[in-house]
């Protein structure tokens, strides 16, 4: 069998050692890279003329010589691993690759060809240093799944020696990882050929990793990934930083909120109760702030305590609590509220030598009845607690619209009194005092009035109480003085009467 000259110069022009055998394992012909590298390696058998299957068999390169063997017999591509073959003066590292060859219809054979990778290994050599050395853990597989490498650290955080691994499919080894996210991800890069990064937790681990998984070159993948369970302690942490009162250790105004959201995205049938402290800022005035914390934390720890399950309790802040029930009846919140009235019945104690009687008032609003929004119903709440605050003892109102309408006229009445106060409408009457023998006025009482410009006569037992409640009773009894001089200096200059003028004052 004789090779086309054309055919010859092809194989003439590749670097990889090649060699052409007939069926019988006899090489009929070599490029010029196997004929040096025979000649300088002082490999005289492995000419043009030579059975290459002898020579196999002599070198007792089982392997090769198999491999060569199923393709002459019909076998196809055979695709050896790595094997060395060493000279005196280096290491050299080759892979055969065999392809079986049809000449003519009765002429076959098998291409050789012998590459040689000593560079590449010790590339990898190298790489294989840095792998090593690297903090990441690291393994690589191939398209079949296999683990094909893995280095020192991916052992430690997979609590498995490399030898038990590698070969071993992936799947094989840890099944629980096809259930999360892991089988998800890995398959997205490996069929895609796409670089996928994430956070998965692997339960049999007990262990979150942070891991990057890209194709490469061979059509397996390189994973990197490193343990991230510090990490996500300490997000945990945060996240329950930003969700609980620094104080009591309760859910937060933001916790709270978010609960009551998710009750009503159940479609529950709920009631917030708004409760504040009767009576606690003459507590944190006389004591002081520590004894007014400590007093906090006992209130708080006495309503978790007294609630069931399917009640959250937290702080809003100062000395305000909300109580969210889960879906109640309102005969089950009368039972709530009968054993929050016997709660704040008993003394907190806070020590051996402190101890303290408080009262609360407590508004309650309904879901879906007074609202469609936590801020609604907290607010909704927050104005029947005014209206219990009317009372000392422990009290507690259901919300009802008409309150609504009271705050905000209080409300309203509170910010024109701390206003221009002639604009507002206020003004003052008098009322005359007679003497009944000679039936003369002898004086006058001045009587405030308010004349509103939106809720027009407003009685004076209303505002009155409004200022003394929002400590404008000052400047309403001032503003009256003065109005009250003003008049009587044009009485004089006028008239010349100066009547003896009476005013009502209040005890502070």
């Amino acid at each position: 069998m004789h090779i086309h000259s054309g055919i010859q110069s092809v194989i003439d022009a590749i670097h990889d050692h090649i060699a052409i055998v007939d069926e019988h394992g006899t090489i009929t012909a070599v490029n010029k890279a196997w004929e040096t590298f025979g000649h300088e390696n002082g490999q005289t058998g492995s000419t043009i003329g030579s059975n290459y299957l002898a020579v196999l068999h002599n070198d007792q390169d089982q392997d090769l010589l198999r491999s060569l063997v199923r393709v002459l017999e019909g076998a196809s591509e055979q695709e050896m691993t790595l094997y060395p073959c060493h000279s005196p003066k280096e290491d050299r590292w080759f892979r055969m690759l065999i392809e079986p060859v049809q000449f003519n219809l009765n002429e076959k054979g098998a291409i050789i060809i012998h590459q040689n990778k000593t560079t590449e290994i010790r590339a990898k050599g190298k790489l294989r240093a840095v792998l090593e050395s690297m903090t990441d853990a690291f393994f690589s597989i191939d398209d079949q799944w296999r683990f094909v490498y893995v280095n020192a650290e991916a052992e430690t955080l997979l609590e498995q020696r490399r030898e038990h691994l590698i070969g071993h499919n992936l799947w094989d080894v840890f099944p629980e990882a096809v259930q999360e996210i892991f089988y998800e991800q890995y398959y997205a890069a490996m069929e895609k050929r796409v670089i996928s990064r994430f956070e998965a937790y692997h339960q049999p681990l007990d262990t979150w990793f942070d891991v990057v998984a890209y194709p490469n070159e061979e059509g397996g993948l390189s994973v990197y990934f490193h343990n991230i369970n510090e990490r996500k302690e300490a997000e945990k942490k945060l996240q329950l930083y930003a969700y609980r009162d620094d104080l009591t250790g309760l859910p937060n105004r933001r916790e709270l909120f978010r609960k009551i959201d998710e009750h009503i995205d159940a479609g529950k049938t709920f009631a917030v109760l708004f409760i504040d402290l009767n009576g606690f800022k003459q507590i944190n005035d006389m004591h002081g702030h520590d004894k007014g914390d400590d007093l906090l934390i006992r209130v708080g720890g006495r309503l978790k305590q007294m609630l069931d399950s399917s009640c959250w309790v937290g702080r809003l802040g100062g000395d305000e609590f909300l109580i969210l029930t889960g879906d109640s009846s309102k005969k089950e919140i009368n039972t709530l509220l009968e054993q929050l009235t016997a709660a704040f019945a008993k003394p907190f104690h806070l020590d051996d030598h402190t101890s303290f009687s408080i009262s609360a008032s407590i508004g309650i609003s309904w879901y879906p009845l007074n609202g469609t929004n936590a801020t609604e119903l907290v607010s909704m709440a927050d104005t029947a607690m005014y209206e219990a605050k009317k009372r000392r003892e422990t009290t507690t109102v259901f919300y009802h619209p008409d309150m609504h309408q009271k705050i905000e006229r209080k409300l309203t009445l509170e910010k024109d009194l701390s206003g221009d106060l002639r604009e507002a409408g206020l003004s003052f009457v008098l009322q005359p005092q007679m003497n009944m023998e000679t039936n003369q006025i002898t004086g006058a009482e001045v009587l405030s009035r308010w004349n509103h410009p939106v809720y027009g006569f407003i009685e004076p037992g209303e505002f009155i109480a409004v200022a003394e409640e929002s400590g404008q009773m000052l400047k309403l009894s001032s503003f009256m003085f003065c109005e009250l001089f003003i008049e009587m200096k044009k009485w004089i200059s006028s008239y010349q009467f100066q009547p003896h003028i009476s005013f009502n004052v209040r005890r502070a």
